[in-house]
């Protein structure tokens, strides 16, 4: 009964949705790819010789961020399969060319009928969810058959707890079926408690982003990006990162105008999603600026009818996956979703590589980094466009405060690491272990 009434759930929220989803599909693409593993749980059939662990990210930056994960459980349990699962196309283009080692697929949708075939044929030793992927289906059926399920980097935002009060006679017996639940920080803790988690199986493990980040300039990849970069001796980088509209149009702005001031430096977007490169593309031209994008290495000159034209190209990382490595090009650094209320996106990976960093006043996702950047003199916040135009201003003529911000950031990151370590013996109970 309780199956029935979840998915009846789920069905409703589908439906009064669908008009959203066939327009996203229709105007970006998404929702094409996947169809049989989310509707009908056809996952990879488990080789019965091999243990296997099912790690599921639900997009690019979970994908991403178990990274040190995925090797430290390679290393633990050698002779181990691993498969990984998201949600988000772009999440299963990285995963793929991220973990070639590992099997990827989509995620089923919480249904019984999906989640009961993709656990028969997966039959994994050892489920691990990132975040906050608490699905009642899964984690009911899961227990029912006898996988252990442990929750990593687990966050809960104030936002998010609030909404799942009015869930809570359904996510209390989930969370309680979780073997462990390894959380960020002690104030995530407290509200997986208060939601009915057994605070006897959670641990404080820290944040498995600052283990993640690279931070190493003169790395092979971000050489290798210098070197296809369009851009001068003695020219400098501002790059604006993870952006969402009308983020984009607020940066050119300001750009235009302080590269009357400051004519070495030079501008690099990167949209938060990939349905939007050709937006952004085209927002660019219409601005005034010819613009060079990543994916092809091709400059597209200005839009004819613009009044104001700039010979430079700004540069456009349109390409997945390839953020983390374009912030250790970075002189200045803007991270976005935060000038809107999408509540801010990660600003670790910036600050590691010693990049002085901005945000803007809307940063709950990462409320306690920002405090502790803040806290470290290693962040700006901007509370509006002017006062991002200034701190950037100030930051562009200043080159001594510029790297010691940067460096303050690096010194707080590298404090930070470890999380992975902890992670890792709080799961190790459940880790299977090879019979190869």
């Amino acid at each position: 009964m309780i199956g029935l009434a979840i998915n009846l759930a789920y069905l409703l929220a589908l439906l009064v949705f669908s008009p959203l989803l066939i327009y996203r599909r229709l105007k970006h693409g998404k929702y094409r790819a996947g169809w049989s593993e989310k509707l009908w749980g056809r996952l990879p059939r488990r080789d019965a010789k091999e243990p296997l662990i099912w790690i599921h990210a639900v997009s690019v930056g979970e994908v991403l961020l178990i990274e040190p994960l995925v090797q430290a459980l390679e290393a633990a349990s050698p002779g181990t399969r691993i498969l990984i699962t998201t949600t988000t196309s772009t999440g299963w283009d990285v995963a793929t060319k991220r973990y070639p080692q590992c099997q990827v697929s989509y995620c089923p949708w919480d249904f019984t009928w999906s989640m009961r075939t993709a656990l028969q044929r997966v039959r994994p030793d050892l489920i691990v969810l990132v975040e906050l992927e608490l699905w009642p289906n899964l984690l009911r059926l899961a227990n029912r058959m006898s996988v252990p399920v442990v929750l990593v980097n687990g966050r809960l935002s104030e936002r998010s707890y609030l909404g799942y009060r009015w869930l809570k006679p359904v996510l209390t017996p989930a969370l309680r079926s979780l073997r462990m639940l390894c959380v960020q920080n002690d104030e995530y803790r407290d509200r997986f408690t208060a939601l009915g988690a057994d605070g006897n199986n959670i641990v404080v493990t820290g944040s498995l982003k600052f283990d993640g980040v690279r931070c190493d300039r003169e790395s092979p990849p971000v050489k290798a990006m210098s070197s296809q970069m369009p851009m001068q001796s003695g020219e400098l980088l501002w790059l604006a990162g993870s952006t969402h509209a009308p983020e984009e149009d607020i940066i050119l702005g300001i750009y235009r105008r302080l590269a009357r001031k400051h004519p070495n430096w030079r501008l690099m977007l990167v949209p938060r999603h990939a349905e939007r490169f050709e937006e952004v593309s085209r927002l660019i031209r219409e601005r005034g600026f010819a613009v060079w994008e990543r994916a092809t290495g091709n400059v597209l000159p200005a839009s004819s009818s613009s009044s104001e034209t700039d010979p430079r190209p700004v540069l456009l990382l349109n390409t997945l996956g390839e953020l983390s490595t374009a912030w250790g090009l970075a002189d200045l650094a803007f991270v976005g979703g935060s000038l809107t209320s999408r509540g801010g996106q990660n600003m670790i990976e910036p600050a590691a590589y010693g990049v002085s960093t901005i945000v803007g006043p809307n940063t709950a996702n990462f409320r306690q980094i920002v405090e502790a950047l803040v806290r470290a003199d290693a962040l700006q916040i901007a509370g509006d466009e002017q006062q991002l135009e200034a701190l950037a201003d100030a930051l562009m003529a200043d080159t001594d405060l510029r790297r010691r911000r940067g460096e303050r950031g690096r010194e707080f990151v590298l404090s930070q690491q470890g999380a992975t370590e902890r992670t890792l013996d709080c799961i190790r109970p459940w880790l299977p272990i090879s019979k190869g």
